[in-house]
């Protein structure tokens, strides 16, 4: 499983605020592709590595903010993802963020 970086001086790289789930300035290519949740740009599931450490990222200084953006992704997935389990999702969604 991948794990985001967590180097020293990674931590507001990209900049500006979340809006409706896409950190300004970051690709918006690594979007989720709904109903599926497959990423729009990789074709892996959402979030894709590349969108984990962005998030990761924009969200050094406020893990709990993080957790609470991606528990909202979980419990919409949950809804729209037909075939997973919830341990599964708990892993795509939130097993990451620690």
């Amino acid at each position: 499983m991948h794990q985001p970086g967590r180097g020293a001086g990674r931590a507001g790289r990209f900049g500006g605020s979340a809006i409706s789930g896409t950190v300004v300035g970051v690709s918006r290519l690594h979007a989720a592709d709904r109903p599926s949740w497959q990423c729009k740009a990789c074709g892996e599931p959402w979030p894709c590595p590349t969108r984990r450490d962005q998030l990761f990222d924009h969200y050094a200084q406020d893990p709990l903010g993080l957790i609470a953006l991606m528990s909202s992704y979980l419990a919409e997935a949950s809804a729209e993802i037909g075939d997973i389990t919830g341990t599964d999702l708990y892993q795509r969604f939130l097993g990451w963020t620690r």
